[in-house]
């Protein structure tokens, strides 16, 4: 069953100590790139002793050609130019035998306050494994900021997909010293003689490399504000959010102010729109962020950028809400938009179907409110999973859906979203729940079967034992209940992950049962090839029907055919009594005219009709 758990992505932070000094998620001012190095045109001069390497010169920036990238070694070194990160170049020395070799940055910074560098840094086994940053105006004394940052041997570096993690960013726009200077100087200085690998007893090598990739200086541009990137317009659909960003310049500290470009224009203030679930916020920032859109929102905004100086405002942006069209489909049509590994394909799109409920209560639970329910129309079933805000059905009622869809651990689901307008769960009335599918386990069904036909279909299967494997008979939400047939094939069972539902904290009613319903689900937890993990859920004992496992005599197959408009069975014991019933769990009667027959014909109807032997 379904278990929801949040995965906290980390990033590599760097820690800064120096006095005074904080490293922000987002300096306050928009950043300009003064100067970069991809080095996807520099050339090397092979090895040098004791002395600096010719400059290589920024590709971009405002100082494209004009900053310079060296490095200097007290031993012998050789420069490189192996594959970057994700391009075709980097810079690469060996020769970090000394502490204190270092690559250099030199860089003016004329008219721009809020320094900042970042970089890509590798190296080999044997390379060096720590470095610090320092920064001078002068060439000659040197400040280190912040402690020490730790180099990776891998993943390896290509010019196909670029590799995260290995990319160092630092702040510096707290020293206002580096600010509007003619030239500020920064090294990445080696401090250790460890290697990155920890072998060769733990020491540099003298072949031991140290690769650098998308030096990136930064700054903002002083003086009265400036638009630097005007804010774009956009299109979106009617419930879905719109972010509009403006990327501007200019003497600290900035503000920002958006308004509807009405005459005269409007401030917008944060908090609700005024349709519906929908929100504004970031007014008084660089990105505003409209969510739930609703059409009335289409029209114009504008930014007005301050600072002590002067204000600026932006070009008009505009922003269109358009209505999606809903698709009116079948659940069958949903359970082919997949791929060849069967993982969806489409999360876009807003879907709409009707169909029964046919799952008792709330299969899953959580610290904060979710539902899930599975619904089931002529074609198929399919899972309904949102996060509050919609009125919860009940077993049997008949309801529409419209929204988008989503995959979790391999089962499909509908998935509207509290608040968007454009999603809806309606209930149409009262329903019937249908007639469950028989599920024959003895030979599983093919994969497209699996996925497209019999995922999130109400079935029932007969004649099975079960177990649990937990010492403790009480169930669980999340549980595995084995059920056995006749002929030894085991499939599975899960107890729904809801508490609050009868079978959690109660022991099974029996051992064997003459019939299980339940919906049948996907939780598959591993795995590119979403084919397996497939289970009956359990949400209430009245699903199983308990009784006496049959006294098989003999057991002997009873043949099928079709002959034209009729059926044609035929058995080799005539002592065993041909019985036949409309529903697969019975109740079954005799046939009279069979009676100590070996074959029988039965016309073939409108009406479904299953069929056994039974020893008299």
């Amino acid at each position: 069953m379904k278990t929801r758990i949040q995965t906290l992505k980390t990033k590599l932070l760097l820690p800064l100590v120096a006095v005074g000094l904080a490293l922000a998620v987002q300096q306050a001012n928009a950043q300009t790139t003064i100067a970069k190095w991809t080095f996807e045109s520099a050339t090397t001069s092979g090895s040098l002793t004791n002395t600096s390497t010719t400059n290589f010169f920024a590709e971009a920036g405002t100082q494209a050609g004009i900053a310079a990238v060296t490095g200097k070694h007290l031993g012998v070194a050789t420069y490189s130019t192996p594959a970057g990160n994700g391009s075709a170049k980097s810079l690469s020395a060996n020769g970090w035998t000394n502490i204190g070799d270092y690559y250099q940055v030199a860089v003016s910074t004329v008219s721009y306050t809020n320094i900042g560098i970042s970089f890509d840094a590798v190296g080999s086994a044997t390379g060096p494994r720590d470095f610090i940053v320092k920064y001078s105006t002068d060439g000659v004394n040197f400040t280190q900021f912040g402690s020490a940052y730790t180099v990776l041997s891998s993943p390896s570096w290509s010019a196909g997909t670029p590799q995260v993690g290995e990319t160092y960013t630092y702040d510096l726009s707290s020293i206002t010293s580096l600010a509007n200077v003619s030239t500020v100087y920064f090294r990445l200085v080696v401090n250790s003689t460890n290697n990155i690998g920890g072998g060769s007893g733990g020491g540099v090598g003298t072949g031991g490399t140290s690769r650098i990739d998308n030096i990136n200086v930064l700054g903002t541009i002083a003086g009265p504000p400036q638009i630097i990137t005007q804010p774009p317009n956009t299109t979106n659909f009617f419930g879905d959010t719109a972010t509009i960003t403006v990327v501007a310049g200019g003497d600290a500290p900035l503000s920002y102010q958006w308004f509807t470009n009405s005459m005269p224009l409007t401030a917008l203030t944060d908090g609700s729109s005024g349709y519906g679930s929908g929100t504004i916020a970031g007014t008084i920032s660089s990105t505003l962020t409209l969510t739930f859109l609703n059409t009335n929102q289409t029209g114009d905004y504008r930014v007005v950028v301050s600072n002590p100086r002067d204000s600026v405002t932006s070009s008009v942006v505009h922003v269109q809400v358009n209505v999606r069209p809903t698709i009116v489909t079948n659940i069958a049509y949903l359970h082919k938009l997949n791929d060849a590994n069967f993982a969806l394909t489409d999360k876009t799109n807003v879907y709409q179907v009707d169909g029964i409920v046919t799952t008792i209560g709330n299969l899953v639970s959580g610290t904060t409110e979710v539902e899930s329910f599975y619904v089931q129309d002529g074609t198929g079933g399919v899972d309904v999973f949102y996060r509050g805000g919609f009125s919860f059905p009940n077993t049997g009622d008949h309801v529409r859906i419209t929204a988008p869809l989503d995959q979790f651990n391999g089962g499909l689901e509908m998935a509207p979203i509290n608040g968007n307008p454009s999603h809806t769960i309606e209930n149409l009335g009262t329903g019937a729940v249908p007639d469950p599918q028989f599920f024959n386990f003895t030979t599983l069904p093919t994969s497209v079967v699996m996925e497209e036909t019999n995922e999130g279909r109400y079935m029932v299967v007969s004649n099975v034992f079960l177990a649990v494997t937990n010492a403790d008979a009480h169930l669980v939400g999340n549980e595995i209940i084995f059920m056995t047939n006749l002929t030894g094939q085991v499939f599975r069972m899960i107890v729904a992950n809801n508490p609050v539902l009868g079978p959690v904290g109660y022991a099974l009613p029996g051992s064997f049962a003459t019939s299980v319903r339940g919906v049948m689900s996907q939780s598959q937890t591993s795995g590119t090839v979403l084919t397996n993990g497939y289970s009956l859920i359990l949400t209430d004992f009245s699903q199983i029907e308990v009784g006496t496992p049959p006294v098989i005599v003999n057991p002997i197959p009873l043949n099928i055919q079709l002959s034209g408009a009729n059926v044609v069975l035929t058995w080799s014991d005539a002592s065993f009594n041909l019985q036949s019933a409309t529903n697969v769990v019975g109740p079954y009667s005799n046939i009279p005219a069979a009676a100590g027959q070996t074959t029988y014909t039965d016309a073939i109807t409108n009406q479904a009709n299953f069929y056994r032997l039974q020893h008299p």
